[in-house]
C-alpha cells in the first residue's frame, strides 16, 4: 500500500523512507512493549553511554521517543496527503492543518488507549499504557508528537 502511495500520490522518496522508519520504530516498541525496550542497555553496550543517567531519566523513555517520532517522521506524509486532498490551500495553511491533525490524532490515540485500559486489571492497564506512574503521560505524549510535527514542518517550510 505504501509503495502505491509513493507513486500514485507523488510521495517523495524521503517521505516514504521516514514513514518506513516510523513503522520500524513502532515494530520494535511493539516487540518489547514500549516501556521495556532496552535502549539504555544498547546504548551502554555499543556506545558506553548511559542515556538515562546522562539525561536524568527515571523511566523508560522509548514510548516518548515514538510519540516524538510520530510528529517528526510522519509530517511529510501527512502534508502530502492534505496537499493532494486540498490542493487549493497555501503552504502555511497546510502546515497548520498537519499540526492540528497530528494533535487530534494523538488525542484520539490516547483516548483509545484509555478506553482499552479501562477494561483491564490495574496491573495490566499500567503495562498496556506504559505510564510508568506518570499521571501526565498522555499529555506529554501528545505534546511530543506536536513538537515533532512543528520541528519537521518548520524545516520543510524553510527548505522550500
Amino acid at each position: 500500500t505504501l509503495i502505491i502511495c509513493l507513486y500514485k500520490m507523488g510521495l517523495s522518496l524521503i517521505s516514504f523512507m521516514l514513514y518506513i522508519g516510523f513503522l520500524l520504530i513502532h515494530i520494535l516498541g511493539a516487540h518489547y512493549l514500549y516501556s521495556y525496550v532496552p535502549y539504555n542497555e544498547w546504548s551502554l553496550q555499543y556506545l558506553n553511554l548511559d542515556l538515562n543517567q546522562s539525561f536524568g531519566w527515571t523511566r523508560n523513555m522509548y514510548d516518548r521517543f515514538v510519540h516524538l517520532a510520530y510528529g517528526l517522521l510522519l509530517y511529510p506524509f501527512f502534508y502530502r496527503l492534505f496537499q493532494v486532498w486540498l490542493p487549493q490551500l497555501s503552504k502555511l495553511t497546510l502546515f497548520l492543518l498537519v499540526i492540528q491533525f497530528v494533535m487530534a490524532s494523538s488525542l484520539i490515540y490516547e483516548w483509545i488507549e484509555w478506553f482499552i485500559a479501562m477494561g483491564l486489571s490495574p496491573e495490566d492497564a499500567e503495562n498496556y499504557n506504559g505510564q510508568q506512574g506518570d499521571i501526565w503521560d498522555a499529555h506529554q505524549d501528545m505534546l511530543l508528537a506536536t513538537v515533532g510535527a512543528i520541528i519537521t514542518g518548520i524545516a520543510c517550510l524553510l527548505k522550500k
